[in-house]
């Protein structure tokens, strides 16, 4: 029988984190933990657990309900929020944030940069995802000319900056942000989508982001290249599922007009 040195859980709600909660099962298992996974914290006894990962990159507005979640716990806290927040839709704010750890002096924060790499899902909020699906489905490709950066961050390097700050005393009472190699949206079009300037079109509608504020920042760095490569490749087969289910449903539109065109001549 396996023994544990500890207890984890990991709560999440929304289906988009499976792969990265995967990616983190494996890791603290090899670090001897037991891990729960959760999408309702109250069916689970939490004063018997030693970590808790709260996951919102998919679910900005549970904030509030975290925030009566954790009050009171013992056990170490840390809580995944998205790094950029688009303004007018603003998830969360740095006074949400500053309440959430008063609340707790175990919980730390790791605000989380865009999503890049294998088996990531479609994110409509993300620029790079955005400006990647156009290049997809057309050769044009739509930019504000606002100078936005993009930050990204493949799920591996996530999941392991996830499990190192987890077991640092460090980010308890602090706001941590990852940021990657930061790259202008025209240059990430031009040097890792390959387009030509005739096919990028510039817009004059800004892009408002905010940058909420962090304690502490931790570089993290990968190839954006491959990242991109293994995130066109996954959108792909998303285009191709849905360009295969079209057809089928056009398909079964023209039978059934035939038949419907038969039944009228008779």
């Amino acid at each position: 029988m396996q023994e544990y040195d500890a207890k984890l859980v990991i709560y999440s709600v929304s289906d988009n984190s499976v792969t990265l909660t995967e990616k983190l099962v494996s890791k603290f298992k090899d670090k001897y933990l037991e891990v729960l996974l959760s999408s309702n914290l109250a069916e689970i006894e939490l004063s018997n657990v030693d970590y808790l990962i709260v996951n919102l990159l998919d679910d900005h507005q549970n904030l509030n309900e975290i925030k009566s979640m954790v009050n009171g716990l013992v056990c170490k806290i840390v809580v995944l929020f998205p790094l950029y927040i688009k303004s007018e839709e603003k998830y969360v704010t740095d006074i949400a944030i500053s309440e959430l750890l008063e609340i707790n002096k175990n919980i730390g924060v790791i605000l989380t940069p865009e999503l890049l790499g294998e088996g990531v899902k479609y994110n409509e909020h993300y620029v790079s995802h955005d400006i990647i699906m156009q290049s997809l489905v057309s050769e044009r490709i739509k930019i504000s000319n606002s100078g936005t950066l993009i930050n990204s961050i493949t799920l591996n390097k996530l999941a392991d900056s996830i499990v190192k700050e987890t077991f640092s005393f460090g980010i308890a009472g602090q706001v941590l942000a990852l940021v990657g190699p930061r790259r202008g949206v025209k240059s990430f079009i031009v040097n890792y989508l390959g387009a030509t300037e005739d096919n990028i079109i510039m817009i004059n509608s800004v892009q408002m982001n905010v940058e909420v504020n962090r304690t502490v920042s931790s570089k993290v760095e990968f190839s954006l290249r491959l990242a991109v490569k293994a995130t066109r490749n996954t959108f792909l087969e998303k285009l191709n599922k849905v360009e295969s289910s079209l057809h089928s449903v056009k398909k079964k539109y023209t039978f059934f007009c035939q038949c419907n065109e038969r039944i009228n001549h008779c």
